[in-house]
């Protein structure tokens, strides 16, 4: 009886993180902000969050980047700009010209 309910509370638990992480690629995805990067910090008074702080922008002027694998966080720097527009996946960020495009990556199963 006890491995029965062990495998149920496996695929209950399995099953809600998936669905958690398809909820918040959706909520990112349907986010959209342009702006130029004024910062970009770990904010170790909420939560350790991978912060980006954007002037002149359009939209959102902080973007946080938890859960994203695509690297555009490690890649991003200050004076970039960086462009997202809702619906989208792709995170476009121009940097002296130079336009590097990511693709959101929250590594979910079924996106």
């Amino acid at each position: 009886m006890a491995p029965v309910i062990g495998i149920i509370f496996f695929i209950t638990k399995t099953k809600n993180s998936i669905s958690s992480c398809e909820k918040s690629f959706e909520i990112q995805k349907n986010i959209s902000y342009s702006g130029l990067v004024s910062e970009k910090y770990i904010d170790s008074m909420n939560h350790l969050n991978k912060t980006i702080r954007l002037t002149k922008n359009k939209g959102k002027d902080i973007v946080i980047f938890n859960y994203d694998r695509s690297g555009a966080f490690n890649y991003i720097k200050p004076g970039d700009s960086i462009f997202k527009k809702s619906g989208s996946d792709n995170l476009i960020t121009d940097r002296k010209g130079n336009v590097v495009v990511f693709k959101i990556d929250y590594g979910c199963e079924n996106k």
